[in-house]
């Protein structure tokens, strides 16, 4: 074949154009690789994500892919998924709102639903973050879903917020969320011209239920209460606690303050009813504090600290009762401070005193026992009774160096009446349940007792029974060994706590003490006389013996001498004595 020569420009055009063809070849060619690999990289990780993943038509809304993320995590399979529209999937229950989101998809290009909540087709529910791209694939709109279960997450955060917000023992709010409601309300009650009440309320002797039913019982107990106080309040009213025993309540809406009585009364009158707990009733009431928004203060924390002192107010009119803040409690307040730091030095100053009332045999009228009992010799405030001071003690952990200051001072001067040449009788000291469960007490006791060279069986501690029943294996434990060396133990104010009798018959006690408040009004009163004989018969059964405390009359005295009480205490033989007018009554 003759070859057909080109002239030169046109040969150089010619290879231009072939080379410009290679080039675009081999760029196509790469374009093409380039997308394969892509397309192969995108296919990998839309397999292997950890995320589920839905990729929808844009026009019709039906899906075309799912990744195996996200079949794994609603537990349907491929076949389920491809064709069908959201609201056809049973993970999406509502269709309406499925169609909704869809509408959405449909007209912006990113969509973030936070907590969308879907369902597995085992019937779990479960929490998830919604996302959605609108991507244009081959001159076709698309949208890709991305759905991440958040459900672990979701349930971290409520953890937090309870944990922040909530009392973990009530699932009442705790202080914090009081705060902030409070500041809602007072914007509301500035708008509408009202007032609020801020209620402190404190369960009256629920220390003493604790240290002898224990704990666990003192959580059943606070509970019961939260869910009897959530009860009696409104809608628009909120129950707190904020510690230990305390709650707080927040009354809104408030015309004038006297209508905050109505619900108080009303919370009052639901502690009526005994609270029944582990086989125990528990009979329990509450006093409660109420400052005014925003009569007393406009800021919470003065609002609680005054309402806090009116309930001390309360305590001190006699428990189970109200009383509404005044600037009179500021003072008492201060007094109570001023108790508080006098107690802490008022051993070392030696203005503690041990007065002593003697037990009498109600047959021979002679003296079997003397019971010591503590009296503070104020320097500003005078002579002060037990009740003014020991129930502070024992708030500010003083009371156990008050007992021991007592055993001392009463061995010694026991000792000292034996020494003069007195007959000999034993001398009964209380103990105070955190004393009692001092582990070092049966040593403290054996020490106090060859400190002043008394012999132990002229010492008899008496514990109430609500302290002996709180621990029983740790109180047979603790009175067997001192029994054992010879001291004796009396059962005091027996009748108003919460024994088991059963467990009573294995105490190695020598008496039961009646409680006075049985006492006072056995003249008037058939029940009282009924539970007296009731609790004398019992005492016999087992082998001891009873003293009625309280007598100070001759027909009560008579009454229990029928009854075959064996001891009595009280005015009606003789009030408590410093020693040396007890040395004269003695003599």
């Amino acid at each position: 074949m003759k070859m057909v020569e080109l002239p030169e420009p046109e040969y150089g055009k010619l290879l231009t154009r072939l080379r410009q063809m290679e080039f675009a070849v081999n760029e196509s060619k790469r374009v093409e690789d380039a997308l394969i690999v892509s397309e192969a990289r995108y296919r990998r990780l839309f397999e292997t994500a950890k995320d589920g993943i839905l990729i929808l038509d844009a026009v019709t809304g039906k899906i075309d892919d799912v990744n195996p993320f996200l079949m794994d995590l609603l537990g349907y399979n491929k076949e389920t998924f491809i064709g069908k529209n959201l609201w056809e999937i049973g993970a999406f229950k509502d269709a309406d709102a499925s169609k909704k989101a869809f509408a959405e998809l449909q007209t912006r290009e990113y969509i973030r639903y936070e907590n969308l909540p879907l369902e597995t087709s085992d019937g779990r529910k479960i929490a998830v973050e919604f996302v959605s791209n609108v991507y244009l694939v081959d001159n076709k709109r698309v949208i890709q879903c991305n759905i991440r279960d958040i459900t672990e997450r979701k349930k971290l955060e409520e953890l937090v917020r309870l944990q922040a917000f909530y009392d973990p023992l009530t699932n009442l709010p705790n202080r914090l969320l009081f705060n902030e409601r409070f500041i809602l309300e007072t914007a509301l009650a500035k708008r509408n011209r009202k007032k609020l009440a801020v209620l402190f309320l404190d369960l009256d002797h629920f220390k003493s239920i604790n240290d002898t039913l224990g704990h666990v019982v003192g959580d059943k107990l606070l509970k019961d209460v939260a869910r009897r106080l959530m009860a009696c309040i409104r809608e628009s009213d909120m129950v707190a606690r904020i510690g230990g025993d305390e709650f707080n309540i927040l009354l809104c809406d408030i015309a004038v303050p006297e209508e905050t009585a109505i619900g108080v009364k009303k919370i009052l009158s639901s502690f009526k009813k005994p609270y029944v707990i582990d086989g125990h009733e528990l009979h329990v009431s509450t006093s409660i504090g109420i400052s005014i928004y925003p009569d007393d203060s406009e800021l919470i924390d003065e609002l609680m600290k005054n309402a806090d002192m009116a309930m001390y107010h309360a305590k001190e009119s006699g428990r189970n009762t109200f009383q509404f803040y005044n600037a009179a409690m500021n003072i008492r307040a201060r007094e109570r401070m001023m108790l508080e730091s006098s107690l802490r030095r008022a051993i070392d100053r030696r203005e503690l005193l041990a007065y002593y009332q003697p037990q009498v045999d109600i047959a021979t009228r002679q003296i079997t026992c003397v019971e010591a009992l503590v009296r503070w010799q104020h320097p500003t405030l005078g002579f002060l009774p037990p009740m003014r001071f020991l129930p502070l003690a024992a708030e500010c952990g003083l009371i156990q160096a008050i007992d021991v200051w007592m055993l001392r001072i009463a061995c010694a001067q026991n000792k000292a009446w034996q020494s003069a040449g007195f007959k000999p009788f034993c001398v009964s000291i209380n103990l105070s349940a955190r004393q009692f469960q001092e582990p070092r007490l049966a040593e403290i006791i054996l020490e106090v007792l060859k400190e002043t060279d008394l012999d132990p069986r002229y010492l008899d501690l008496e514990i109430t029974e609500n302290v002996a029943m709180h621990d029983i294996e740790l109180a047979i434990r603790k009175v067997t060994g001192l029994t054992g060396v010879g001291v004796r133990f009396s059962i005091d104010d027996f009748g108003t706590g919460y024994s088991s009798l059963s467990w009573l018959s294995k105490l190695p006690v020598q008496k039961l003490k009646i409680d006075q408040s049985f006492i006072k009004d056995i003249e008037a009163t058939s029940d009282n006389k009924a539970i007296v004989t009731a609790i004398i018969a019992l005492a016999h059964n087992l082998k001891l013996r009873v003293v009625a405390e309280g007598v100070e009359s001759e027909s009560q005295l008579a009454f229990l001498r029928s009854s075959g009480c064996d001891e009595m205490q009280g005015h009606l033989f003789s009030k408590a004595l410093p020693p040396e007018q007890f040395t004269t009554l003695i003599m």
